[in-house]
């Protein structure tokens, strides 16, 4: 499905790179090297904060998913790919984050794919908002709005959300997803997942997993 390349670079205190490189299967013939050959993530993230607590201001600028549900690495889940998080599918954004021990709040801005004018020109923003409860549970929210105006019925899209990461003790967790969506032309319901974990010797996971869409 995907063999990229990634590699990363930090100065150790401010700023950090990322980068991927990898094939895509082409639509046609590949004639190009840009044909087959794509970056689906490229960014440049900025700790913001003053000296006392840097890591708690960042602002992050191009091609990654904004940040809205869990992103698990199985993109064939309801709440990845039938949401629009799928394989290709990252955008170019502008974000903000404010993150504490307790909080993490982050705001993107969407500008969707200026570089590729065949796919999606979904414009817009998403919001998520979450909180630790207690020394091994997360839960949070999400907002989603996005508009492509390049689209003849100017096509918009709406999305609600929450999740929880929630460690039950030292070997058993859990992740869970929920979204309902209105998109005006394609598709209107809910997703939701559910993962248990179980790590039964260090290292080994054996997991059960449930999902739905409707």
């Amino acid at each position: 499905m995907q063999a990229d390349i990634e590699g990363a670079y930090s100065d150790g205190k401010r700023l950090a790179v990322d980068a991927s490189i990898g094939r895509a299967q082409p639509r046609g013939k590949a004639r190009y090297l840009n044909d087959w050959m794509v970056s689906r993530r490229h960014w440049v993230s900025i700790k913001v904060g003053p000296e006392s607590e840097i890591e708690r201001y960042q602002v992050r600028f191009g091609r990654f998913y904004p940040a809205y549900g869990i992103n698990v690495p199985e993109h064939t889940m309801v709440t990845r790919k039938q949401l629009g998080f799928d394989q290709q599918q990252e955008t170019y954004n502008a974000e903000m984050a404010f993150i504490d021990e307790d909080w993490n709040v982050f705001a993107t801005y969407i500008v969707g794919r200026p570089d590729n004018p065949e796919r999606s020109q979904e414009m817009g923003g998403a919001v998520q908002v979450s909180k630790v409860i207690g020394s091994s549970h997360r839960i949070g929210i999400n907002g989603f709005y996005g508009k492509d105006v390049k689209r003849v019925n100017r096509e918009i899209r709406r999305m609600l959300g929450a999740f929880g990461l929630l460690g039950f003790n030292s070997q058993l967790y859990a992740l869970t997803d929920f979204s309902w969506t209105y998109d005006q032309v394609n598709f209107g319901g809910m997703a939701e997942f559910l993962k248990f974990g179980w790590e039964f010797t260090q290292g080994v996971h054996l997991l059960a997993t449930q999902q739905l869409s409707w």
